[in-house]
């Protein structure tokens, strides 16, 4: 079994965790988001970022008068995450002229509240991303203008799982509290609720025909639901531990035969669609696997988790062909679009980037 990739790029800048990322359409984007409440945007070839979720200590800086204008009477205290500093006293609201407006930070620079954000996904025509996290909201935000569009509420526990549809219409959610819903992106309303999970909804995902979408369930569910929307028909695939068996990732096929679940019982299951039966189990993790992605081709996938390995199978043999040693938990594992790299999300807060090109070759 080879030990390593081609070759990796390291993206440091998170201050926590880095729970998930995502490419966009293109690859020329990668987004990551985690435990530090921060959306980073990463021109990864170039080495550059961008962050959608400014914290007050990068916004208080430098000459407070470009911030605030010319202030004169009285004293206030705002706080940043460093330390603080003193204006003129603001009442009622509204200074005298030049007027102030006293805002919240949070409608300033939007976060999800400070709290984690657990899943993130690009719009195919890369017009926006979407996050979900721990506050129990959905963000959508503009990619040109890097600013927040809008919050979508509904769900009553946390968000734990996005994705965009194919013709970026629609969004899909996960939560805690045990439902799927699916949202109009123009109108930012629930255009309906998927129920059937007995436990919360860890992962979610649509085919790429955006015919079907599939959803994964926690311990005391364990099962992997297929939906088909148009029909607003189900079938549900069990097959996962009694024991430890919650269903942390999906992921799809290209061909929209097959579909690949990672599960808390260490195993990856691949289930024939049309039939919903298991077709292969892949079992050489030795702890919780956290994510799982399929190559374009459909050749080759790769899976990350607790036991701190990144693995790329040759899914004709079922066999593990490569595994790469990180030095903490692996939380998300994505392909690029054109299958020549693969991202992984680490708790010890840095995002990898290797190259498969050759490897793609060789599990031919």
């Amino acid at each position: 079994m080879f030990n390593r990739l081609v070759s990796f790029k390291f993206l440091e800048g998170h201050e926590g965790e880095v729970k998930c990322l995502t490419f966009s359409q293109d690859g020329k984007l990668l987004a990551s988001a985690g435990d530090d409440g921060n959306i980073l945007i990463w021109e990864w070839r170039k080495n550059q970022k961008f962050s959608l979720t400014k914290k007050i200590d990068e916004v208080f800086e430098d000459d407070i008068n470009k911030i605030f204008g010319d202030l004169e009477e009285g004293i206030s205290n705002i706080f940043g995450n460093k330390g603080g500093i003193a204006i003129p006293k603001i009442n009622d609201m509204f200074s005298k002229p030049p007027q102030v407006k006293v805002l919240e930070i949070d409608d300033i620079f939007p976060r999800h509240r400070h709290k984690r954000i657990n899943s993130v996904a690009f719009s195919p025509c890369q017009g926006f991303l979407v996050s979900g996290g721990d506050d129990q909201t959905l963000r959508i935000w503009s990619l040109e203008t890097k600013k927040l569009i809008s919050t979508l509420t509904g769900h009553q526990d946390k968000v734990t799982a996005v994705a965009v549809h194919p013709d970026g219409e629609i969004i899909a959610s996960g939560s805690e509290d045990k439902t799927v819903k699916i949202w109009s992106v123009k109108t930012g309303e629930t255009r309906f609720t998927l129920q059937g999970h007995s436990d919360k909804v860890l992962t979610v995902k649509f085919s790429q025909n955006g015919q079907l979408l599939a959803s994964g369930g926690g311990e005391n569910d364990k099962t992997v639901i297929i939906w088909n929307l148009g029909e607003k028909s189900s079938i549900t695939l069990k097959g996962h531990s009694d024991w430890f068996g919650g269903i942390l990732s999906v992921d799809f096929g290209s061909n929209n035969k097959f579909l690949a679940s990672g599960s808390k019982d260490k195993t990856i299951k691949i289930w024939d669609i049309k039939r919903g039966t298991e077709v292969k189990t892949l079992s050489e993790h030795s702890d919780h696997i956290n994510s799982v992605s399929v190559s374009p081709n459909n050749q080759l996938l790769a899976s990350g988790g607790d036991d701190k390995s990144l693995k790329l199978w040759d899914l004709k043999a079922g066999k593990a062909i490569i595994s790469i040693p990180h030095p903490q938990k692996i939380y998300s594992v994505c392909f690029s679009p054109d299958g020549n790299y693969i991202a992984t999300a680490c708790q010890d807060k840095i995002v990898r980037v290797y190259g498969t090109s050759e490897l793609q070759s060789l599990a031919s």
